[in-house]
């Protein structure tokens, strides 16, 4: 195996993220022979955040449009446009709807000129593995953690977009002050 510690790892000449995903992914290999499984690198794009929350707003319509269906065995209808569209079925006007949303993340997930962040995600065979794999990275170049367990994360708040936490954060804090004073 070619010995690549003194190449950069990240590149910013603008030949695209896929080249510095290789180049980590190798380089970890190397380092830990071969016991990595998935290497990602993170990219900044913040309209994500408002895709994954309008999809999950779509994916429960649908599970609500899909229980009206199956208590009163009729379709639900809905509007194409608000108020003044004509009827459409509302289960597959959801679907189609989704499927827009489900293509536009993944365009921008597999967009090229996003800017990379200083973060990977890395994968590794085993749990042991991972450990020696964050005990062996800590220096002054690199931080690593563990990630917390499945269990220890909340995947139900993902959908929450910051400015909507921000805003909870507020009223309840003013909700607070009212009730203190």
């Amino acid at each position: 195996m070619e010995d690549i510690s003194n190449e950069p790892l990240v590149s910013n000449d603008g030949d695209g993220r896929q080249n510095d995903t290789i180049k980590l992914s190798n380089y970890l290999n190397q380092l830990f022979h071969g016991t990595t499984v998935e290497v990602h690198r993170v990219v900044h794009c913040p309209e994500i955040d408002t895709l994954v929350s309008k999809r999950f707003s779509l994916v429960k319509t649908i599970e609500k449009d899909e229980a009206v269906f199956l208590k009163t065995g009729e379709r639900p209808i809905t509007k194409d446009k608000f108020c003044i569209g004509k009827e459409v079925d509302a289960i597959d006007y959801h679907r189609k709807q989704l499927k827009e949303i489900e293509d536009e993340i993944t365009e921008k997930q597999q967009s090229s000129d996003l800017p990379n962040t200083c973060v990977a995600l890395v994968t590794f065979q085993t749990v042991q593995d991972a450990f020696h794999g964050v005990q062996g990275l800590i220096n002054e170049y690199w931080r690593s953690e563990r990630a917390p367990h499945e269990e220890s994360v909340l995947w139900e708040k993902f959908h929450i977009t910051h400015s909507s936490r921000l805003i909870r954060t507020i009223l309840v804090n003013i909700f607070i002050f009212f009730l203190i004073f």
